[in-house]
């Protein structure tokens, strides 16, 4: 399968001094990012930051898809369907709570 980079948007691991509420730190490039997402045609583009063999991390288009019902168990992964997931659910929303500061 084929990764599929967010151009203009960059990943990286805290710093060893961060608190431990601080998963990642990301970095926008501006034009870039506004240039990538005017090609894009879907309303949700999900995002995943993963960490490379080498240590270095970095953001990819989510391209997974739940299987249909009625069809088999097994969720594939399809290379083409660019950020179709739902996007945010009431499960993502976060609480004033949940803060930790």
């Amino acid at each position: 399968m084929e990764k599929i980079f967010v151009n203009g948007l960059m990943a990286k691991k805290p710093r060893d001094q961060a608190p431990d509420w601080v998963k990642c730190n990301i970095s926008i490039k501006r034009e870039e990012l506004i240039a990538w997402l005017g090609a894009e045609s879907k309303d949700w583009i999900n995002v995943q930051v993963c960490e490379s063999k080498g240590g270095k991390w970095y953001a990819e288009v989510d391209t997974w898809e739940p299987t249909p019902r009625g069809n088999a168990s097994v969720a594939v992964s399809s290379p083409g369907a660019r950020g179709s997931g739902p996007g945010p659910t009431s499960e993502d929303v976060i609480e004033g709570d949940d803060i930790p500061f």
